[in-house]
């Protein structure tokens, strides 16, 4: 998961499409959908 964010960040900052915001939309629904799957309880 880690590598899919940074590949992403790397496309972006190729594509001179890196901002502040568009790092919030990318890294954000990974961090929370991280966070949901390793406290959820087996």
């Amino acid at each position: 998961m880690v590598g899919c964010v940074l590949a992403l960040v790397a496309l972006l900052r190729v594509l001179d499409g890196l901002t502040p915001l568009t790092l919030v939309f990318v890294v954000v629904p990974f961090v929370a959908a991280e966070v949901v799957l390793s406290t959820r309880r087996a």
